[in-house]
This record gives C-alpha cells, structure tokens and sequence, in this order.
C-alpha cells in the first residue's frame, strides 16, 4: 500500500472499502498530510494499530467498522470514529 500512496500527498479523503486489507504499515500514511477522512469498510484488519495515524494532523474521519479488530490504539485528535462490527476489546 506504501508504494501506491506515495504520489498521494495532498488527497483529502481516500476510499478503501472491500479491499481485504489486512495491515497498514506504520507511517504509510504520514505523506497523505491533507487527509481528511479514511474509509476502510468491511476489510481484514485485525492487528493492533499502534500509533498507524498519528501523524496525519489533519485527519478527522476514521471509519474503520465492519472489519476485525480487537485493540486499538491511537493519540490522534479524531472529530468521528467509526468501528462498528469490530470485535473491539482493548481502546487506548
């Protein structure tokens, strides 16, 4: 995913519903610095996320519901989160 988002730095929303991601790698995202809104629906992920969107200032909109996972871990100043149909237990 890194590769393909490396010629993306000022797209204000990115769209990546039904594409069974499974991972993100930290700091994948952090050249995207007008990023708005992520969409990630009804994908795979199920790792922890630690820290993947901090570094997106600018980032409001994180919809990550229909996927898998269980913790997640964040220090970004979201506006709305979305993680409906996640088997969430642990929100740090």
């Amino acid at each position: 995913m890194t590769d393909f988002l490396r010629g993306l730095v000022y797209l204000e929303i990115l769209k990546a519903d039904f594409c069974k991601i499974r991972k993100i790698d930290v700091g994948a995202l952090n050249r995207i610095t007008k990023l708005v809104q992520l969409l990630m629906q009804f994908n795979e992920r199920s790792e922890k996320i630690p820290s993947t969107f901090y570094k997106i200032g600018s980032l409001e909109y994180l919809h990550l519901n229909h996927n898998k996972i269980v913790h997640l871990e964040s220090k970004v100043n979201l506006t709305r989160v979305n993680l409906i149909s996640n088997t969430l237990q642990d929100l740090h």
